[in-house]
């Protein structure tokens, strides 16, 4: 079984110097007059927007599945995302291609004359794959994957966080950075008499920085 995934990746933006300069030109006195001084300020501004970039080490999430049983990805794909951001970022997934996928968050056969899927398992359900009903996928973000791991579900139609991070390391002298790695993998129960085949979807996973929420004037 074998799911496909795209990246989306936010535009980096980098705001350059903009200088503001105020000249005077000191007016010349004759000898003996009185001499009056003028003085001004330079005006300078420099704004330096964060910058944000995900990357990820494969376009391929798979696993296999026996009949009968459950299994998962024994390889992750890693989503590397890196930003300079101090308020940190949110990762989000959502399911759904185009075709047979285009507004379902279901596993479809490659073989168009096959008609049993793969659904997904609730976007709030915490389950292992033991618990899974037959016929069913859902993913993890787990560091690592043993009996007890918990996987859920993806919407098509809306995006769901996966992984959030609200304070990059660094100092006001140093500067905040932050490169945080996220395990992505899925896995699936297949009943006794689920067609063999290939199963797919696309999964498209969006990474936004943070902002600061201003306070209500009226609180």
């Amino acid at each position: 079984m074998k799911v496909k995934q795209t990246l989306r990746v936010l535009a980096i933006i980098i705001v350059g110097v903009a200088l503001s300069l105020v000249m005077t030109v000191p007016r010349v006195f004759a000898e003996g007059e009185n001499r009056i001084t003028f003085q001004d300020e330079i005006g300078v501004e420099f704004t330096f927007a964060p910058t944000l970039s995900i990357a990820l080490d494969s376009n391929e999430v798979s696993t296999e599945v026996v009949p009968g049983n459950y299994s998962y990805s024994e390889t992750p794909v890693v989503i590397t995302v890196s930003t300079n951001n101090v308020l940190g970022y949110t990762l989000s997934a959502k399911v759904g291609g185009t075709g047979q996928t285009a507004a379902n968050n279901n596993l479809v056969s490659t073989n168009e004359n096959i008609d049993t899927v793969f659904t997904s398992v609730a976007s709030d359900a915490a389950l292992t794959l033991a618990n899974f009903s037959p016929d069913y996928w859902g993913y993890t973000v787990a560091a690592t994957v043993n009996s007890s791991t918990t996987f859920s579900g993806l919407s098509y139609n809306s995006d769901k966080v996966i992984n959030a991070t609200t304070n990059m390391s660094g100092t006001a002298a140093t500067g905040y950075t932050g490169t945080s790695a996220t395990n992505f993998r899925i896995g699936a129960k297949a009943s006794d008499t689920q067609t063999a085949g290939e199963y797919t979807n696309v999964i498209t996973f969006t990474v936004v920085g943070n902002v600061a929420v201003a306070n209500d004037p009226g609180e």
